[in-house]
């Protein structure tokens, strides 16, 4: 079976690098290895900062010194522009990852096993059409 591709949207500070604006921080722990492997397994990775003009040249310089893969920083994919007719400031993507969200940022292997489970694989519990049972109840 295929796997699906998403769009994910990651965003640059406090996520890829550890929050050190205007400067740029240390890489954090295994976000190049998880980023690198979305990327080579087809999935449209989208770079999403509020970093402008030479900020932004420095995230840019230092996703590529660090060997991270990304497909655009700060712009939807053209292919979504096209399809929706419009460039919205907001970049369309199936998932956002982002140290500012709710329930803050897990470790980057953690990050890769929820994209897998959510958005890649099908759902274990879903069999040619059918639910199995399925047992909500809590001990």
């Amino acid at each position: 079976m295929k796997k699906k591709m998403i769009r994910i949207a990651i965003d640059f500070d406090g996520t890829i690098a550890e929050s050190a604006y205007p400067g740029v921080g240390k890489l954090r722990l295994d976000a190049k290895e998880i980023i690198n492997k979305l990327y080579d397994e087809g999935h449209k990775i989208l770079i999403n900062t509020c970093r402008t003009g030479s900020y932004e040249g420095d995230a840019e310089n230092f996703l590529r010194r660090s060997g991270i893969k990304y497909h655009y920083i700060n712009c939807n994919l053209p292919e979504d522009v096209i399809s929706y007719g419009q460039d919205c400031r907001k970049l369309s993507a199936d998932v956002y990852i982002d140290d500012k969200c709710l329930t803050g940022l897990p470790p980057w292997k953690e990050i890769y096993n929820i994209l897998q489970e959510r958005f890649v694989s099908p759902p274990k519990h879903i069999i040619s059409g059918t639910l199995d049972k399925i047992d909500f109840t809590h001990e």
